[in-house]
C-alpha cells in the first residue's frame, strides 16, 4: 500500500485486504476513542455503544478481510444506516491514528455508502398531525400522549425528549421569567452542532410533566401513526414556526441545533 507521507504507524502496516484483522487487533483502542468523541461533545454515548455493538455483531457474522467481501457482506445487509455510519466511525479512528493513509480512508468510505432516508423527504400536513393525535387520544395511553404534545409543542428529538422524561429532575424544569407563558427543561448537554440544550414547551405542560420509564425504541414505534412519527414531527414544527414569521436562526434555537443567546 502507497502510504502518505509522514505515516509511519507504530502498529503493523495495515492493508485493506485486512479489514476484518484490523478490527479484532484494534476494537478495544477504538471503543477507547469513541469515548474519547463523547468527552469532546461529538458523539452521545448512547450512539457510541450502537456503534460498537453494530460492529461487534457485523465482524462477527462476516469477517470481511478485503474491500470486495466488505461490499458483499453491506449489500447483505442492504447498507443498513446505522451500520455504515459505524463502519465510516470506525474509518476515521483508522486515519486519525494514522493506520491507514487518507486516500484509502477516502477509497474505504466510498465502499460505505450512506443511504438517504426516505423519511427526510418527507413532510407531513396539519391534517396529519391531527388525524395522528385523535388517534392516540383514543387509542394510546397517556405516556404515549405525553410524549406527542411534548414533540408537537416543543420541536425537540424524541431522544432528548426521552431522556427528559425518563431522567426527569423537576428542578431542571422552569418557567421563563419574561415570558410566563414559556417553559424550558434543562438538558445541559450538546454532541457536536447537534445542541441539545434546553426544551422548550408551553408552561401549560409543566403540570403534565412527570417521571415515564420506556425504551426509546418502544415509545417510537408507538407514536408512529400513518406518516407521522418523532421525525415529521420535528419538521412540521420548524415549518410551522417558518409560516408564523420566525426566523431561521431562532428555529435553530428552539430546536437545539445551535447554542445562542435568545431566550
Amino acid at each position: 500500500m502507497v502510504r502518505w507521507p509522514g505515516f509511519e504507524p507504530g502498529l503493523p502496516a495495515w492493508k485493506a485486504e485486512d479489514f476484518s484483522g484490523m478490527w479484532v487487533s484494534l476494537k478495544e483502542q477504538f471503543e477507547e476513542w469513541l469515548s474519547s468523541q463523547v468527552k469532546a461533545g461529538r458523539l452521545s454515548e448512547e450512539t457510541a455503544r450502537e456503534y460498537a455493538r453494530a460492529l461487534k455483531k457485523f465482524f462477527d457474522k462476516y469477517g470481511p478481510h478485503s474491500v470486495g467481501e466488505l461490499e458483499k457482506a453491506l449489500a447483505k445487509e442492504n447498507y443498513k444506516r446505522h451500520l455504515c455510519k459505524a463502519l465510516r466511525k470506525f474509518v476515521t479512528f483508522l486515519k486519525s491514528r494514522k493506520i491507514i493513509d487518507p486516500i484509502l480512508a477516502e477509497e474505504l468510505k466510498e465502499s460505505i455508502p450512506i443511504k438517504p432516508t426516505k423519511e427526510s423527504e418527507v413532510r407531513i400536513s396539519t391534517e396529519e398531525l391531527l388525524e395522528a393525535w385523535e388517534y392516540h387520544k383514543k387509542h394510546s395511553d397517556e405516556d404515549t400522549q405525553l410524549f406527542f404534545k411534548i414533540l408537537v409543542f416543543s420541536g425537540a428529538r424524541l431522544r432528548a425528549v426521552h431522556k427528559m422524561l425518563t431522567q426527569f429532575e423537576p428542578e431542571r424544569l422552569i418557567i421563563l421569567p419574561n415570558f410566563p407563558n414559556v417553559a424550558k427543561y434543562a438538558l445541559l448537554e450538546r454532541h457536536g452542532n447537534k445542541a441539545a440544550i434546553f426544551i422548550y414547551m408551553p408552561a401549560e405542560l409543566v403540570e403534565e410533566i412527570r417521571s415515564v420509564r420506556i425504551k426509546e425504541a418502544t415509545i417510537r414505534k408507538r407514536l408512529a401513526y400513518g406518516r407521522v412519527n418523532a421525525s415529521t414531527i420535528r419538521k412540521w414544527h420548524a415549518t410551522f414556526l417558518s409560516r408564523k414569521g420566525v426566523k431561521d436562526h431562532v428555529i435553530n434555537y428552539i430546536q437545539s441545533r445551535v447554542k445562542r443567546s435568545i431566550l
